[in-house]
Order: C-alpha cells, then structure tokens, then sequence
C-alpha cells in the first residue's frame, strides 16, 4: 500500500474520531506498534491512520515499526500529525483548533508540582539546565536542536487557508464547560473558534 497521508494520533480517544468519521474503516494488524492497536486505511482515500501512544519513545516505537513495515511504501506520504493541547484561557476557548508554526518535544522539559514551586514561580515547568521557569540565559541553538523544529510555513498556511473559515461545532456541554471560566477570562467563555 502506498498511502498519500499518514495520519498520526497520539492516543485511541484521539484516533476514534478519525476512524469513525473520516472513517479508516479497514483494520491492519499492527502488532509491533508501541500499543498494539490496528492500523486504520482508507482505501480510496489512500489514508493510513496510526496511533502511537503518548511521548516520544512510544511515538519513534510505532513510526520506525511503520516505517519498517513491508506492506507500506511511505516515501511519497505527507505525515499529519494530530495533537491536543489547552490554551491559555485568556486567548482561546474549549474546542477551539490553532495551528502552529513550531513543535516543541515536552519530553525534554523538568517539571514539579506547580504547589510545591517556589513563591513567584508562574509555572512548575522548566528546560533543562535551568534553575527556575524562563530562567536566563535564553537557550542558545544547540539547545534548541532536537527540541524546537520551524513547521514550513506553506505547510501551515495552507492548512490555515482549509480551515479558517469553518466554525467548530458549539455542542451545549462544551458551553456548561466553558460557563464557569467565562466570568474571569471572557475569551474562554466564547464559541470555538479556528
């Protein structure tokens, strides 16, 4: 098989929704992927849908398992990579979608309970060889490398231009979870946006 996307989902709940809709209806075994969950394939589509599992081991387990897999020819495939995140009350609202310009590997951030932080401390998340959050200096390239990647921005700009029109569906639990932010941060209390 010679898929044209490759979907990539991080976990099953985050997978079933693709499955479902888009749908990848066939099912292909996928033992030797990090949680053993099948393969999904839209023939007519040419999408193979896979889950990797959370962080980047599980993840660099299942893309080199798929990318050893003999049943796939990836070398035209463009990789879409799915991901969920919050936002920052005070600039988005549940169900909102963003886009990025850069992916940043978390695995490599230090972290503590933000309740055992020292007083002042804005975050319990911090980089490496850093004694306090956005602790100076800046990080230089070479720590950058391997941490920070610059998506291209054609790349992100297109995916903008597909999507910056559509509204995301507004369900009546996504406003009863958003209802008791929107007296603090009125951009959370807003309908999702793009």
């Amino acid at each position: 098989l010679a898929p044209a996307v490759v979907l990539v989902t991080l976990f099953e709940g985050e997978y079933t929704r693709w499955r479902e809709r888009l749908p990848l209806a066939e099912e292909l075994p996928f033992p030797a992927g990090a949680l053993g969950i099948p393969l999904g394939w839209n023939s007519s589509l040419r999408v193979l849908g896979v889950v990797t599992g959370m962080g980047s081991k599980q993840a660099a387990l299942s893309v080199t398992a798929l990318g050893h897999d003999p049943r796939f020819d990836l070398s035209a495939a463009r990789w879409v990579v799915c991901g969920i995140a919050g936002a920052d009350p005070r600039r988005a609202t549940v169900g909102s979608a963003a886009w990025t310009r850069y992916l940043v590997d978390g695995d490599m951030v230090q972290s503590i309970d933000p309740r055992e932080a020292p007083l002042g401390w804005t975050t319990g998340m911090y980089p490496p060889n850093r004694a306090e959050p956005y602790g100076a200096p800046v990080p230089s390239q070479s720590e950058m490398k391997g941490v920070v990647y610059r998506l291209s921005e054609d790349l992100v700009q297109w995916a903008f231009g597909l999507t910056s029109g559509i509204a995301p569906p507004d369900t009546a639990d996504a406003r009863a979870t958003r209802l008791p932010f929107a007296d603090h941060f009125p951009v959370a209390g807003q309908p999702p946006a793009v």
